[in-house]
């Protein structure tokens, strides 16, 4: 009698234990997933105001440091330079 209980007490456990991996497999396979898409590195505006997104293939130089000047007053913040696409290559914009 007390072997038929246990076996059926380790049933019950195991029984569970199945249950709760089952449930717990498709939140951990969350994680898992991967999405691939191109990211635009620079974008451009073609002529008559309309817009269109353009992916380019190589990421701009290391930016250059830049000495910044006194300022102006409180009233002005310095804007560091950047690089610019240009539709072939990148040119350096200046700090302002």
């Amino acid at each position: 009698m007390k072997t038929t209980l246990l076996k059926a007490i380790e049933g019950g456990k195991q029984l569970k234990t199945r249950l709760c991996v089952a449930a717990a497999a498709p939140l951990m396979l969350v994680g898992c997933t991967a999405t691939i898409n191109p990211v635009p590195l620079a974008t451009a505006d073609a002529s008559y105001g309309v817009s269109t997104g353009v992916v380019v293939a190589r990421r701009p130089p290391v930016t250059r440091i830049e000495a910044r000047p006194a300022s102006r007053g409180s009233q002005y913040v310095w804007v560091s330079g950047h690089w610019r696409w240009t539709g072939v290559d990148y040119d350096w914009v200046p700090g302002r």
